[in-house]
């Protein structure tokens, strides 16, 4: 499997959606994927030099194919600034590199109008990374952070969280005309700004999020499955059918359509702010063999979704030969042996045996006339 990236200049303006279509073969559930996208003017961008080396040279590569414009006249400008120096929204807005600035960044905060704080910094227990979790559960996938801040919301705070850390603790949240990272976009504290998806995540983010004319600020494509339940965000009051129907969202989750296709997601003015963009998961027609790792932890992943494992000390053994798999299970060292059930199994299937004879014994017993 590949990432193959498609250039076209359609002559629509705003929300729209297209189909990418490959060569028909024998899994035919991948020939066809859709896709969502905002087209409009390049966002005028401003970055802060505390927002670091990386973050400048993704928005300078923006810059140079046209994704993005320099701050000038025309349209509004979205800053992309370290938290302590925020002064104005719409913004990128990324923690302080220096935990010193946490007082500052979170009066920034508090004057722009942005309802969460940072806390003190976390870090993975053992100093480990912790991996980063997408909302649509595949983007940049295998991004991981080993230092962040703690994200707390204030009171009536209205946002998205579109990236977890740790489980479910935000890492990336946006809201109206804001979005806040819980990291400095430093190597240092993760591995975001050494992928190659790191620059399109960031165009997503200016033109999708923030761009003057990207709807709803915090609007943006969820990718789900079909049927599948995602967290509904708070700005989407309806769905958009093709066939023309509007089905009103309520809730904090909702339930995609069984069907593939995209899906506009309206804000409470009716207006296209996002869309839902629904596709089979690529993986299901990827046939290549799992490598020991990968499959136990689909294993483990499986077994946690399915209620199984919640202590989260389940051991999972991979054998690459039917020889080492016999001996695996019945190992006594290797976890639960099988001959113990069994025999349990066998014993109360005997005194079961003896109780109905036992029975059986005393009514067919003469009774004295």
């Amino acid at each position: 499997m590949g990432t193959l990236a498609i250039h076209a200049s359609p002559p629509e303006r705003g929300w729209v959606s297209g189909t990418v279509e490959l060569e028909p073969d024998e899994l035919r559930g991948d020939d066809v994927r859709h896709f969502a996208v905002w087209i409009g003017d390049p966002t005028p961008v401003r970055v802060d030099s505390a927002a670091g080396p990386f973050v400048r040279g993704a928005a300078d590569a923006l810059i140079g194919a046209g994704r993005a414009s320099r701050d000038g006249p025309g349209g509004a400008t979205v800053s992309v600034v370290s938290a302590d120096n925020l002064s104005s929204l719409p913004a990128l807005i990324i923690a302080p590199r220096d935990p010193v600035r946490l007082g500052a960044a979170n009066r920034a905060l508090a004057r722009a109008g942005v309802p969460w704080r940072f806390r003190a910094a976390g870090t993975s227990p053992g100093g480990r990374s912790a991996p980063l979790e997408w909302r649509d559960g595949s983007r940049l996938a295998g991004v991981d952070a080993t230092q962040w801040y703690g994200l707390d919301p204030q009171p009536g705070a209205v946002a998205d969280t579109i990236v977890s850390v740790g489980g479910n603790a935000p890492w990336v949240v946006a809201g109206d005309r804001y979005v806040l990272v819980a990291s400095p976009i430093d190597p240092g504290a993760t591995s975001l700004p050494l992928r190659a998806g790191f620059v399109p995540w960031l165009a997503d983010l200016l033109s999708e999020r923030l761009g003057a004319g990207g709807g709803i600020a915090g609007a943006g494509v969820i990718e789900a499955v079909p049927a599948g339940s995602v967290p509904r965000p708070p700005w989407a009051a309806s769905l958009e059918l093709p066939s023309g129907g509007i089905e009103p969202l309520s809730g904090s989750r909702l339930t995609a359509p069984a069907q593939s296709g995209a899906f506009f997601l309206r804000g409470a003015d009716g207006a296209r702010a996002g869309a839902l963009v629904v596709n089979g998961e690529a993986t299901e027609s990827d046939l290549r063999r799992l490598s020991p790792r990968d499959l136990r932890a689909r294993v483990r992943a499986e077994g946690a979704g399915a209620g199984a494992g919640k202590s989260g000390g389940a051991r999972v053994a991979v054998y690459d030969d039917a020889a080492r798999w016999a001996d695996g299970v019945f190992d006594a060292a290797a976890g639960r042996p099988l001959a113990v059930p069994c025999l349990l199994g066998a014993l109360a299937l005997l005194l079961l045996e003896a109780l109905i004879v036992r029975r059986r014994g005393r009514s067919r017993r003469p009774v004295a006339a």
